[in-house]
C-alpha cells in the first residue's frame, strides 16, 4: 500500500501460486510461465502490425 499498488494481496497469491513444496516442479513451473509470456510476446510482435488499424 505505501508503494501506490492498487491491489497488494496480488503478489502474495501470484507468489503462493508459483511456489510448491517439491523444488523441481517450482522450477519447471517458472520456466513454462516465462516460455509462455515470450511466446505470448512474440505473437503480439507479430499480430500488432496488422491488426493496427490507425
Amino acid at each position: 500500500m505505501a508503494l501506490g499498488v492498487g491491489r497488494p494481496y496480488w503478489a502474495v497469491v501470484v507468489a503462493a501460486s508459483i511456489f510448491q513444496s517439491n523444488l523441481a516442479l517450482t522450477w519447471r513451473r517458472a520456466l513454462n510461465r516465462v516460455f509462455g509470456n515470450l511466446v505470448g510476446l512474440a505473437l503480439l510482435a507479430a499480430l500488432l502490425p496488422i491488426t493496427h488499424t490507425g
